[in-house]
């Protein structure tokens, strides 16, 4: 009788498990109903063997420049200790699926502006605000202005800040 898995996981070492860029480490594991003889993963286009402990098998596979974007596919193919076979690919997956994403993002849009009634110059007292708009969605930026870095506030593909300028603020363009 074939094995079964019970469980198969696929995340990545990425601060967001599942995105994976350059240099990210996705993590691959199943686990089978019975203990596992081999098994083989065909993963961002390489067939690699996996480390089999027991019934899980498992392996780590990293990002590099020739991985395609988008979804990771993926097929195990593994073996019970009788010699039969079973067959594992993404759309038995148990958990999220890991995206690999290697564009970086563009500023599609800037908007530099202030309160004061001419909105191109600001004094010591006005409120400067940056709004950008990128490519695709974005998190934690940080607006460098004023000799400040300041956490902008994120809405999918727009980020905003805004700043007071101080008495000692300097001169000049920002």
């Amino acid at each position: 009788v074939p094995p079964e898995s019970s469980n198969l996981t696929i995340y990545s070492d990425n601060h967001n498990p599942s995105l994976a860029t350059l240099g990210d480490t996705l993590n691959i594991a199943i686990t089978a109903n019975e203990p596992i003889k081999d098994a083989t993963i065909t993963i961002l286009d390489f067939p690699q063997v996996m480390s089999v402990n027991g019934a899980v098998a498992s392996i780590d596979v990293d990002v590099s420049k020739d991985s395609t974007e988008g979804n990771v596919s993926f097929n195990i193919v593994a073996f019970d200790l009788a010699g039969n076979s079973f067959v594992v690919d993404q759309t038995n997956l148990f958990s999220s699926n890991v995206m690999i994403d290697r564009t970086t993002p563009e500023v599609q849009y800037l908007n530099v502006t202030s309160n004061n009634s001419e909105p191109e110059i600001a004094i010591a007292g006005d409120t400067i605000t940056v709004t950008l708009q990128a490519s695709e969605q974005i998190e934690n930026s940080t607006l460098q202005i004023l000799n400040d870095n300041i956490l902008m506030t994120i809405n999918n593909d727009i980020a905003s800040a805004t700043v007071t300028v101080l008495q000692n603020s300097p001169n000049g363009p920002l």
